[in-house]
């Protein structure tokens, strides 16, 4: 479960939370929950805006990627664009370093808002629509389903070819950019979006991903196509005396809550944190 950190910089000072609700409630969401809001976060804001108001969602839960405008209002990016008839566009030979820029300013957004909580035990009050008690594990041994791929980055190499996940292996979430495919648009309830976003240019959406360091592979920060990527640990696998989990359900499990169930669990020591 990832914690929304409501008291945004931007309050400082004054009362109220980023998305208007009371210091007091916390928001909380799921990994397929907010796979589903980084899709949203991915594609044009007139489309974000218009499947905001149609289903009702908070704008301030969803991480979103800096305008032309918004970007060269930093001193540090605003050698990258120059103005052409009125508008603001990239310079010449600065078009991917103003993607990099952007993708690294969506990082920052999401982990202003966002924050990885703890591994939910058990919730209360489940007849409400209104409000629920989660019992979570934030520090300690605790049970976890194996959503964690035994492959890093989900490629089909040699050097990466071991069969489970092991005792001792460092077990993380990425934020990064992925190929679009048939489960970019599904809900958390495995139902699929009834407005379908356009594509990408690049055919690329961030989403939250699971993987695995150990003594010969560990985090970088950029991804096999030079894209900016972000890990958040989650902890230490102590036990993992369990069948091998299918890739299916793995991948499934992170856009559907239903899959999870599917796939067999492992014993870890949980940290929250970020590196």
């Amino acid at each position: 479960m990832f914690i929304n950190m409501q008291q945004n910089k931007s309050f400082a000072g004054s009362r109220g939370t980023l998305t208007g609700r009371h210091t007091s409630h916390n928001i909380l969401a799921s990994v397929p929950v907010l796979n589903f809001y980084l899709t949203m976060g991915s594609c044009e804001p007139q489309f974000v805006q218009q499947f905001v108001k149609r289903y009702s969602l908070n704008e301030a839960l969803i991480p979103h990627e800096p305008t032309n405008e918004e970007l060269a209002e930093d001193p540090g990016y605003a050698d990258l664009f120059v103005e052409e008839d009125g508008l603001l566009v990239p310079a010449e030979d600065q078009a991917d370093n103003v993607q990099k820029a952007r993708d690294t300013e969506f990082i920052k957004d999401f982990m202003q808002k966002w924050r990885f909580m703890g591994i939910i035990l058990s919730d209360m009050d489940t007849a409400s629509n209104y409000q629920k008690l989660f019992n979570l594990n934030v520090r300690g041994r605790s049970r976890v389903f194996n959503t964690w791929t035994t492959r890093l980055d989900s490629k089909y190499s040699r050097a990466q070819a071991r069969d489970r996940v092991m005792k001792n292996d460092k077990l993380y979430f990425v934020l990064k950019k992925v190929k679009i495919d048939e489960l970019t648009y599904k809900q958390p309830d495995g139902a699929t979006m009834a407005l379908t976003p356009p594509c990408r240019e690049d055919g690329y959406v961030w989403q939250l991903r699971c993987a695995r360091s150990s003594l010969t592979q560990k985090p970088r920060p950029y991804d096999e196509r030079n894209g900016v990527q972000k890990y958040i640990y989650v902890g230490q696998v102590l036990n993992a005396v369990a069948k091998k989990a299918d890739e299916h359900y793995q991948r499934r499990a992170l856009r559907e809550h239903t899959q999870m169930c599917c796939l067999p669990m492992i014993e870890i020591a949980l940290a929250t944190g970020q590196i």
